[in-house]
């Protein structure tokens, strides 16, 4: 179970003197998912259960933020990729992000008094370059308000929402800012977009790239 536990460990040295030495030592156990809406539903909810589970047989497909959204209106095909960018721009570019969160069960104590870091990475390397930008939600809801409403969308767009909290490349741990961590019972439940770029550019047509991640513990 989740939680403060401890292990006794025993060290004897081997030199026929009968003599060891003994101590507590102290662990917990934390019960960590990286949690994505792979059925797509209506409701854009992130349950990590059923049919938002990920494996390699059923990944979570998503776009390739490799297109240059100008305001509301349009896409380019050249210019800087989106998904290198530090910052959201506009609205028409939510439309390329997905929601996340992280339930963190066993370690809330020690993350509130900073005793603990949380950190990202990809449990396996892609081999095109693929790299994650991971943003936090202005809201907690865990569906689709940020492209559907008007209110949580421009609410996304403001600091401290609109700015990259981490990205992640390779299998280079990225810790998440403890402060910026939204606590809730009865794990940590850390509501995210995310939006992904790719070395090499974009494709000619401008047009966005599909791509899949097989699994939910994508943690260290």
């Amino acid at each position: 179970m989740p939680g403060p536990c401890s292990l006794n460990v025993r060290f004897e040295p081997d030199n026929g003197t009968g003599q060891y030495a003994e101590d507590e030592v102290k662990l917990t156990v934390v019960d960590l998912h990286l949690q994505v809406d792979r059925n797509r539903d209506l409701a854009g909810q992130v349950t990590g259960v059923g049919t938002d589970l990920t494996d390699p047989d059923h990944p979570m497909k998503f776009w390739i933020n490799n297109d240059n959204d100008i305001a509301n209106v349009d896409e380019e095909p050249t210019g800087v990729q989106d998904g290198d960018r530090t910052a959201v721009r506009n609205q028409r570019d939510l439309e390329d992000f997905q929601r996340m969160r992280v339930f963190c069960n066993g370690v809330v104590p020690a993350l509130v008094r900073n005793e603990a870091r949380l950190a990202l990475r990809w449990v396996d390397s892609p081999s095109f370059g693929l790299r994650m930008g991971v943003f936090e939600a202005a809201d907690s809801t865990l569906g689709l308000d940020f492209v559907r409403s008007d209110g949580v969308s421009n609410l996304q767009r403001t600091r401290p929402y609109s700015r990259r909290l981490v990205e992640l490349r390779a299998l280079i741990p990225r810790e998440l800012p403890n402060n910026r961590l939204q606590m809730f019972s009865p794990g940590i439940m850390f509501p995210a977009v995310w939006t992904t770029a790719v070395d090499g550019g974009r494709k000619s047509s401008g047009r966005r790239e599909p791509s899949a991640i097989g699994r939910n513990t994508a943690m260290a």
